[in-house]
């Protein structure tokens, strides 16, 4: 998903896929897919933070909503402004399906599932293994902001707070551990 375009607003929200990455410039060629609203397919030249990673992740630690807690989905968006992402997650109303017949359950869960976006931050999902990240707002390490690894695995209880922590592989002889707000 595009975001945060200045020169051609009319792009942001756009999906696409990217195509490749362009060493000259460090911009990636996006195809982005024709909309419903008219909008053609095109080919754009992007930079990666104008960019949002449709990934899948694991929604964690909700206090407010906690039957969504373990639901899997997809970020769909992201405010800077709020910090916060939307995630859009695959639901079953656990205490509804446990009132059913034991027949009616199990014909509940072979349908398709409910689809509901929420608001979470960041330290209420957890990234998929092998999705690729940028490290930012890191004070220690400061030298790997801006940088790119892949998610290895997720370290829970580790740090101040017990928060936990992402392993970033960022080449194949350093690796980082990161907030879930750093990547």
């Amino acid at each position: 998903v595009t975001q945060n375009l200045v020169n051609s607003p009319e792009l942001n929200g756009r999906q696409g896929k990217i195509v490749r990455l362009d060493t000259s410039n460090g911009r990636y060629l996006v195809k982005l897919y024709r909309t419903t609203a008219g909008a053609t397919e095109t080919t754009v030249a992007m930079k990666p933070e104008n960019i949002l990673q449709m990934a899948r992740v694991k929604v964690h630690g909700l206090q407010s909503q906690p039957q969504l807690n373990g639901s899997e989905g997809q970020i769909i968006s992201y405010s800077s402004e709020r910090d916060r992402y939307v995630v859009r997650v695959e639901y079953i109303d656990q205490e509804v399906l446990r009132s059913l017949p034991p027949h009616m359950q199990l014909e509940v869960s072979l349908h398709p599932r409910e689809t509901r976006d929420i608001s979470v931050s960041s330290n209420n999902i957890r990234i998929a293994v092998g999705t690729h990240v940028r490290l930012e707002g890191l004070v220690q390490g400061v030298q790997w902001n801006g940088r790119y690894g892949r998610v290895t695995k997720w370290i829970e209880g580790v740090g101040e707070g017990g928060v936990g922590r992402y392993e970033v592989r960022l080449s194949r002889q350093h690796a980082v551990l990161a907030k879930p707000q750093n990547v």
